[in-house]
């Protein structure tokens, strides 16, 4: 074989690697392409949950403040009531 045909078939072997590796870059841009799609995706649904989370915790504290101000009433109601017991009572006596 001469030197010109072994070289001719090194540069053929070299060529068809770099094509090999090219095509492997690509798919790699590829792939972290579409691994930054999904990142972002997910960090959109991050900020979906937690204004969803802000949501809730507003809400929770509004029911906590009013079922503390439900206890209050009741207590002042129980009060009020035990008062009419206490006066109905005497009145008896």
């Amino acid at each position: 074989m001469s030197t010109i045909n072994r070289f001719h078939a090194l540069s053929q072997t070299l060529g068809d690697k770099v094509d090999g590796l090219n095509s492997r870059f690509d798919d790699m841009e590829c792939r972290l392409g579409s691994m930054e799609h999904r990142m972002d995706s997910m960090k959109h649904t991050m900020d979906n949950l937690s204004r969803g989370t802000e949501g809730l915790e507003t809400k929770f504290k509004t029911v906590n403040e009013y079922l503390l101000e439900v206890i209050r009433q009741e207590r002042l109601v129980m009060k009020e009531f035990g008062d009419l017991t206490s006066q109905y009572q005497d009145r008896e006596v």
